[in-house]
């Protein structure tokens, strides 16, 4: 178990290479601000311009002018779009040493039978198969890194058949899936780690949008989760299972 907000050291990750998908809000901005304060070097990807854009002025404001911007839209990425910002990357970087998978698309909450086939498909494009996408492009850009870290962002639903949570808890278990099968077959080239996190109820922009009525004050700050990831990706520790979770102050093996 790691305790969130442990002191790491200063300048911890200033020789990693970072792509954070999802970047411009929520845990995605938060984990880019917080790997940019210790120096790392970011590409961060959204859809969002303005708010991207935003959160490349703070941070240079940090100190850190090492980060490049990707605007595009995970709804209509191919492998070959992929594959061309992979190549781009290792033109411009040589290697890449952690891939975090923040961008999510959630449908409305609802019962199974009202979900629509529009709002369906954009879950499972976003949450699965960009990042199924976007993993399989970068592989050779991480197998390039002396260590390398991927995580997958997953939930309760996932494992409890939550209702209302139709495609959001489905993909959910697919993602869980897909990072265990991802961990498996590179188990001979033990450099890059897969992870999938349940963060918990976070202050973000998408909880908000689906529980209108709850006190933000009841979930956890997005900056305070978000050392959970600046600690994966520093650390040389072991840590044997694939599924973990966010509860209270402390990132730990997931607990059904």
């Amino acid at each position: 178990m790691y305790q969130l907000g442990s002191n790491q050291a200063v300048n911890c990750l200033a020789d990693k290479k970072i792509l954070i998908t999802g970047a411009a809000s929520g845990i995605g901005r938060a984990t880019a601000l917080a790997c940019a304060q210790q120096g790392a070097t970011l590409i961060l990807l959204d859809k969002q311009n303005k708010p991207l854009n935003s959160v490349y002025d703070e941070i240079e404001a940090l100190g850190n002018n090492t980060s490049i911007l990707v605007l595009d839209d995970l709804l209509t990425l191919d492998l070959a779009r992929a594959e061309n910002l992979a190549q781009q990357v290792i033109h411009e970087l040589g290697h890449l040493n952690g891939l975090f998978h923040f961008a999510a698309h959630n449908a409305p909450l609802s019962p199974m039978e009202h979900v629509s086939e529009e709002s369906w498909q954009k879950v499972i494009q976003v949450n699965l198969n960009a990042a199924r996408i976007l993993t399989t492009a970068f592989l050779p850009a991480m197998n390039a890194a002396e260590s390398a870290c991927v995580t997958f962002c997953s939930g309760s639903a996932a494992r409890n058949g939550k209702a209302y949570w139709g495609p959001t808890g489905t993909i959910w278990g697919a993602v869980d899936s897909l990072a265990d099968i991802f961990n498996q077959e590179s188990a001979e080239n033990r450099n890059i780690r897969f992870f999938s996190i349940d963060p918990g109820a976070v202050n973000t922009p998408m909880r908000n949008r689906l529980y209108p009525a709850e006190s933000p004050a009841k979930s956890a700050a997005a900056d305070k989760v978000a050392d959970a990831w600046v600690y994966l990706l520093q650390t040389d520790e072991s840590i044997d299972t694939v599924r973990l979770q966010i509860s209270g102050d402390w990132l730990k093996p997931f607990e059904r």
